[in-house]
């Protein structure tokens, strides 16, 4: 087998390749992964300052050129890659007279420019901007093949139009041919001049240019790092949703299994239904295919055991028709019928039918560099199993670096990947008749800090009235790329809509919860966090969902000048509109004025400022305050009912001064005691332990 050395190189700041190289001897069966990893390793040694390998990638770009060229422009790029980066290197190389360059991050961002690239982003968005500006019959005069657009349609009938970003495909006059971008739906036809035809961005929310770090999108499978994962292909979902069929990609072999396994992105397969030995793409040839190779059953896994399953076929759905290329799929039926089988699992016999949410699943927005256009995503990895009893585990989420941001591989959260709500009482809202307005909200966990600020904001009628009177859908603003693009707004219009619909005593705001937790990372998940700090958030993404300003202008700083304060004053706030307009900045928005003088005698400069704000944060004064009552309950061993204690305990006071109460109280010996959080039946904090101090 071939061997091959080279000189490594590392890149330096200015992205050209350092003047001291190390070398490097491997095999021709060397992938380019490996290499990639090879030489980021190698690389870390010689070059400490910067990051080359973490645990959840490698930071690294490989590039290389021939041997004695100086044209910075040779330099070809050789990227880890989820479907080619296991190429063996000898099918890459023609041979070894050539040099590598490491390259690594500095703050996230690549040493070297791609100027190609960044010309590309630049004439995108200038082309966007073209498009905005264009009269509306011109615009849809000049309407054809590869022009983006917003389309509407109802997803139930009756319902409110929902637009999505689409992109045409075909051009015949009168009519065009769109399809939805990334969504790997079938393509539809549409009259030019239909109304729910729209320019792109005007109604369908830019999600691309507001995607935030730490944010959640969906990801077609063939981003996954894992092999086997994105090689499951044909996948097709039973009509309860609980079941899906697929092929896997390793063996062509096919598996029926729960849509609950499937969804864990498991690195072997697993099911309760296997055809060994039959490698077919097309589910229909499956019964014809099994004779030939002599394997007439299925292998059914039954009570920890497997068996053979003879009756099992897969049929075609008279009028089903087939897949287009769309899908990627182009041929295969839409639908199959699994039938034959009636003893051990009859819940997963029946109709089987393609859909588009089986090949998507959900990731992290970990890097966004909009220079280039491009995103890292961490994506959950394959899970790996100990045995076949379905006892898994996983290691960390894996890096995809530099996936394109305007790319249809990647789709808005919530897209496919919708999780069920919760059927539990405690999070719902509860019907009564009551005073309009009047409603308590629901604690989804330690969400009383947001919950107070809902409620503050609840009792501002002119805010309140805005969002009741449905005036703020006029306004939301879908291309800010400060906003959620109108999710937040339109969340918390629903909010307040249902808070003063007269129809409940109380209300869960799990789906306001959820959103919030969708574009604020930091506010996920049901643990207490600062109330101040979401209602600044909230209130900055209301205005900037709700701003006026499509297209917000270059403002110079204002400069104090030694003008009056009026002078000033009004120029900083009429600069401050240029950029700003919202009904929260008309209703909420104040300016406050700074002065700061020099303390140095010999110089007694001052300067102003008046910068907006919408809140004040004010301190309590200090002091224990009053006394709060306090409810204990105490279990003692073996016994499942406890006895409830009900004290007064000064405000501030530990839970050491708590413990002691309560020891005082039963005659328990405070050594004895522990005290716990509970929740839901958990115990959700340790409190007190015996011994404890304070």
């Amino acid at each position: 087998m071939k061997s091959f050395g080279f000189a490594v190189h590392v890149c330096d700041d200015k992205g050209q390749p350092s003047k001291a190289s190390f070398p490097i001897g491997l095999k021709g069966s060397t992938t380019l992964n490996q290499l990639i990893v090879l030489c980021a390793k190698h690389s870390e040694d010689k070059q400490e300052k910067w990051e080359y390998v973490s645990d959840d990638g490698y930071y690294v770009r490989l590039w290389y050129r021939a041997e004695g060229s100086e044209d910075d422009a040779d330099w070809q790029m050789i990227r880890e890659n989820p479907a080619t980066g296991g190429k063996p290197m000898q099918r890459f190389f023609a041979n070894d007279d050539i040099v590598l360059m490491v390259e690594a991050r500095r703050n996230g961002f690549w040493h070297r420019v791609d100027e190609e690239v960044i010309a590309g982003v630049q004439a995108r968005a200038k082309q966007q901007k073209e498009v905005e500006d264009m009269p509306e019959e011109e615009w849809r005069t000049a309407l054809t093949v590869g022009n983006l657009c917003d389309h509407g349609a109802t997803e139930v009938e009756g319902g409110a139009l929902k637009y999505k970003e689409a992109v045409v495909k075909a051009d015949d006059g009168e009519t065009l041919t769109l399809e939805y971008r990334g969504l790997k739906q079938p393509a539809f036809v549409v009259e030019r001049a239909d109304v729910v035809l729209c320019k792109p961005y005007s109604k369908a929310r830019d999600w691309r240019n507001q995607l935030r770090t730490n944010t959640k999108l969906e990801v077609h499978r063939s981003l996954h790092t894992n092999k086997t994962v994105r090689d499951r292909k044909p996948v097709y979902l039973s009509d309860s949703g609980e079941h899906v069929m697929y092929r896997d990609g390793t063996t062509e072999e096919w598996w029926i299994c729960d849509k609950k396994e499937y969804d864990m992105l498991k690195d072997a397969c697993i099911g309760y239904f296997h055809l060994p030995d039959v490698k077919i793409f097309n589910p229909l040839d499956l019964n014809d295919a099994r004779s030939k190779v002599e394997k007439d059953a299925w292998n059914m896994y039954n009570k920890g055991r497997w068996g053979e399953c003879p009756l099992l076929r897969i049929n075609p759905v008279e009028g089903a028709g087939t897949l287009d290329d769309q899908s990627g799929y182009e041929g295969l039926p839409k639908s199959v019928m699994v039938e034959g089988h009636v003893a051990h699992h009859p819940k997963m016999m029946g109709q089987y039918t393609w859909v588009p949410a089986v090949d998507f699943f959900e990731a992290t927005c970990k890097r966004i560099d909009r220079k280039h256009g491009v995103i890292d995503i961490a994506v959950k990895p394959a899970t790996k199993y100990s045995t076949y009893s379905y006892s898994s585990y996983w290691d960390n989420e894996k890096i995809v670096q530099d996936v394109s941001i305007y790319g249809d591989d990647i789709i808005p959260p919530k897209t496919y990947c919708k999780k069920a709500g919760s059927a539990s009482a405690w999070n719902k809202s509860e019907k009564a008749e009551g005073d309009v307005g009047k409603v308590g909200l629901k604690n989804l966990g330690n969400t009383c800090f947001m919950n107070s600020m809902l409620q503050c904001l609840n009792a501002a009628v002119p805010l309140q009235e805005y969002f009741l009177e449905k005036k703020f859908e006029e306004e939301i603003n879908t291309k800010n790329a400060l906003g959620t693009g109108g999710i937040l707004a339109e969340s918390y219009g629903s909010l307040v809509e249902e808070m003063w619909s007269g129809q409940f005593k109380s209300v869960g705001p799990t789906g306001f919860k959820d959103v919030l937790g969708q574009v604020a990372p930091q506010f996920a998940g049901y643990q207490q966090q600062d109330s101040m700090e979401l209602f600044q958030f909230l209130l900055d993404n209301l205005h900037e969902d709700l701003n006026r300003v499509i297209d917000k202008p270059a403002v110079p700083p204002v400069e104090d000048g030694g003008r009056p304060d009026a002078e000033v004053a009004g120029e900083a706030w009429e600069s401050y509109r240029k950029r700003n307009q919202s009904q929260l900045v008309d209703l909420m928005y104040g300016q406050m004025r700074s002065h700061l003088t020099c303390p140095k005698e010999e110089c007694g400069n001052e300067a102003r400022k008046f910068d907006p704000y919408n809140s004040v944060s004010l301190s309590f004064p200090e002091g224990q305050g009053a006394a709060a009552d306090m409810e204990v309950i105490l279990y003692k061993k073996g016994c499942s009912t406890g006895i409830k204690y009900k004290f007064p305990t000064a405000k501030g006071a530990v839970y050491r001064e708590l413990m002691d109460q309560l020891a005082e109280k039963t005659g328990i010996n405070i050594d004895s005691l522990a005290a716990y959080d509970v929740w839901s039946g958990r115990i959700n904090k340790t409190q007190f332990t015996p011994g404890q101090k304070v």
